[in-house]
């Protein structure tokens, strides 16, 4: 048409009649105002010069089997198990999935990105390791170890067959797994994973059997039964 063929009516002789199907050896002078259908696989060599962080869809909450709501935050320590757990079912939470809600799924809010002129107010979580001792001995030099055989059991998605591992240092399970339909080998999560006060020394009971080791701390009364020896 004219105005595919002639400058003056917004064409030109390189003009195409349809979309061409070969992309093009140099970026367009005019970008597209919609995004692209399928992302690029090649990332741009140049740094953004307004660089964005996700923020999670504040209201966004998963419930399934409990009456406990999680956020975003609650598939940090595995998220390529827990979205994939999650979108299978296709849950919907505030008109938005998994995958559209949270940023350790591919979703979220990009917001541009601030640096800090000040210093964290909290510790960090993973501290850098210094090559000299530390001045201050430490209150507690016990070091926790994970119950290794344990997961939560049930059959609720993303809540059930969950390893102490899979917690990582997300607190906001404990309370969720805590429930009795989640413990496993008669242990819960609070006698099974040291992120939720427990570890794999910690029996679920007294046990039966006699310590090969003496008491740190002797009971305050008499045994009910006299020892043999």
């Amino acid at each position: 048409s004219v105005s595919q063929a002639c400058c003056i009516c917004g064409g030109s002789k390189l003009l195409s009649p349809s979309p061409s199907i070969a992309s093009s050896d140099r970026p367009s002078v005019s970008p597209s105002n919609s995004a692209s259908a399928l992302p690029t696989s090649q990332p741009s060599q140049i740094a953004s010069q307004s660089p964005s962080a996700c923020v999670d869809e504040p209201d966004w909450r998963f419930v399934q089997g409990t009456n406990v709501a999680l956020g975003c935050s609650a598939f940090d320590a595995a998220p390529s198990l827990f979205c994939k757990q999650v979108g299978d079912i296709g849950f919907i939470s505030n008109g938005k999935s998994v995958y559209e809600a949270c940023c350790v799924c591919g979703g979220g809010q990009h917001v541009e990105a601030a640096s800090s002129q000040r210093p964290s107010q909290a510790p960090t979580v993973i501290p850098t390791l210094s090559s000299h001792p530390s001045r201050v001995p430490t209150t507690a030099p016990t070091v926790c170890e994970d119950d290794d055989n344990w997961m939560s059991g049930g059959t609720v998605p993303v809540l059930s067959g969950l390893s102490c591992d899979a917690l990582g240092e997300n607190e906001s399970y404990c309370a969720v797994l805590d429930d009795p339909q989640f413990s496993n080998f008669s242990k819960s999560v609070s006698q099974a994973c040291c992120i939720c006060g427990g570890s794999k020394l910690l029996s679920p009971s007294p046990s039966i059997a006699s310590s090969d080791r003496p008491s740190v701390s002797p009971s305050n009364s008499a045994s009910a039964l006299p020892t043999s020896q």
